[in-house]
This record gives C-alpha cells, sequence and structure tokens, in this order.
C-alpha cells in the first residue's frame, strides 16, 4: 500500500482546523471558568478561586494519561497540556510586569503588548 503525501497532509491540515476549534472552546470554558471563580459561585473551598491549583493539574495529567491509546508518549501530552494549561492560567488573571530601576534608566519602558 502506498501512502499519498498530499492527502496525508490534508488531513494534518483538517485536523489542525479542528484542534484550533476545540483549543478556542476550551479557552472560553477556561475564561467563564475564571470569572465564576471571580463572582463566588464555586460553592466549594475559597483554594477553588485561585487561578493556579497544582491538585487540578496533577488531576488532568492523570486523565490524560488515562485516555492516552498511543501512539504519542504520555511525557509529550504533558508537555501539551502544560502549555495548554499555561495558556489557560494567563486568560484568566492580569499579567502584573515588574521593573527594576528609576523613571528614564529605560527599564520603565516596558509595555504590555
Amino acid at each position: 500500500m502506498s501512502l499519498n503525501l498530499a492527502s496525508l497532509r490534508q488531513e494534518i491540515d483538517q485536523l489542525d482546523h479542528k484542534l484550533i476549534a476545540l483549543l478556542n472552546e476550551r479557552a472560553q470554558i477556561s475564561l467563564d471558568i475564571g470569572t465564576a471563580k471571580r463572582q463566588g459561585s464555586d460553592p466549594q473551598e475559597d483554594e477553588n478561586t485561585h487561578v493556579y491549583i497544582p491538585g487540578r493539574e496533577k488531576q488532568v495529567f492523570e486523565k490524560i494519561a488515562k485516555l492516552n491509546p498511543g501512539p504519542l508518549p504520555n511525557e509529550n501530552l504533558h508537555a501539551i497540556y502544560r502549555e495548554i494549561m499555561s495558556a489557560s492560567i494567563a486568560l484568566q488573571k492580569d499579567v502584573m510586569v515588574a521593573y527594576l530601576g528609576p523613571i528614564g534608566s529605560f527599564s520603565h519602558d516596558v509595555s504590555p503588548s
């Protein structure tokens, strides 16, 4: 059986389209979670209002390891999900920038993009 490179690349392109849609859907839900935390709609303990909860991250990593049929190793999925969760955390909170030095020393010229 001969593999058609153009056809395989087209399949990858279609999957990328779906992945981007799913990642953005996940990001929107993460934003909704952040809003719910700020509104105090979560009746559980105060820890759940923090943006970063290490225990929740551990649960996600354990879940993806159980769901993974391969061929992608768990370590690779762990790294991918670490980036996904990092992006979600960044969406949920304002980024703070600190600088060293007085105004006029040009270290104050950092502006968020």
